[in-house]
């Protein structure tokens, strides 16, 4: 299985872009609680996005960080946002009953 890649975008307006490449279980989701709590610490940050366009597989454990970054966003005032899950990254979202919370519809 291909190990996860994270890379960081910082755009405009306190907008950072957080993509997922790769496999996100429990063998690296450490290293994505620690990219999204950086860019959520990050006091320029408003918003954080986690593309999973490139994303091959999530379990429940990728889940919890995405839904422990989302808490945390909303805590702290920012916004959080999943982009772009395809496939069994979709479905399993879905399936957990977390899809719609993650990706709204506005952003």
């Amino acid at each position: 299985m291909p190990r996860l890649e994270i890379s960081r975008q910082d755009l405009d307006h306190g907008l950072v872009r957080l993509r997922l490449t790769g496999n996100a279980d429990l063998s690296d989701v450490d290293r994505l609680e620690d990219a999204q709590r950086v860019a959520l610490e990050a006091p320029e940050t408003r918003r954080l996005v986690v593309d999973l366009e490139n994303l091959e597989f999530l379990d429940s454990s990728g889940i919890a960080v995405m839904v422990a970054g989302y808490r945390s966003a909303r805590s702290r005032g920012q916004r959080y946002q999943v982009i772009n899950p395809r496939g069994l990254v979709r479905r399993v979202l879905d399936l957990t009953g977390v899809l719609t919370t993650l990706t709204p519809l506005t952003a």
